[in-house]
């Protein structure tokens, strides 16, 4: 083999490595977005069924398994007030305020089984267990909301949508391959229901107070 032949050779392969590992990262890049499009669509639908059913609602992340679903309260059943006389923010309090000894329950670990909660349909299945999986090598980084004194990066979160549109300000942090890769970050705001998927590892804001009412900064 010539000089000239082993240099082509030489060539081939880098070409062919760096079109491996460019690959690998296009792929990788897909399923974050696919596991961000999962989370944002079940906000949405959380929301969405909350206010349809006057019921509490939360999405369960699975940082064990990488698996999200949606679960309802089996009680508390909201009474819808007149939107055009009622003010919205009083009344967004007061939902939260009257639902969260039973959403505690959930959060403390009284609900170690269900804490009053059940499955819903919403997120579709893909296979014997409830709701989808974030993708194949797509991971949970860490979730934290407003009432997480720590992020969250073992076990199961939970991000609480009441009657009325209310929710918790909430990041949740996805990778792929590696946990050194700095992945994406979704955002969730806790006044417009809103989630935004933000490059690499975003936290939790700190909390902001104004007068009586003490919420985290919109995202």
């Amino acid at each position: 083999m010539t000089l000239v032949e082993v240099l082509i050779v030489v060539a081939l392969m880098g070409l062919l490595a760096g079109s491996i590992l460019f690959g690998g990262g296009l792929m990788g890049g897909a399923r974050e977005r696919g596991a961000t499009s999962l989370l944002i669509t079940a906000t949405r639908k959380g929301i969405a069924h909350a206010n349809a059913t006057g019921r509490p609602v939360r999405l369960v992340m699975d940082l064990e398994q990488q698996r999200v679903h949606l679960e309802e309260s089996s009680s508390s059943k909201m009474v819808r007030d007149n939107p055009k006389t009622v003010d919205l923010r009083a009344r967004a309090k007061r939902l939260e305020r009257e639902v969260r000894e039973e959403a505690e329950r959930g959060l403390d670990g009284d609900v170690s089984a269900t804490g009053g909660f059940r499955p819903v349909l919403l997120l579709g299945e893909d296979g014997p267990e409830a709701g989808r999986e974030l993708g194949p090598g797509v991971k949970f980084r860490l979730v934290q909301t407003d009432r997480d004194p720590d992020p969250i990066t073992t076990g199961k979160a939970y991000l609480h949508f009441w009657p009325g549109g209310v929710t918790e300000h909430a990041v949740i942090q996805i990778y792929s391959g590696s946990p050194a890769e700095e992945g994406l970050t979704v955002s969730v705001s806790a006044l417009t229901g809103r989630a935004a998927v933000t490059r690499g590892r975003v936290g939790l804001p700190e909390p902001r107070i104004d007068g009586e009412y003490s919420e985290r900064d919109d995202f």
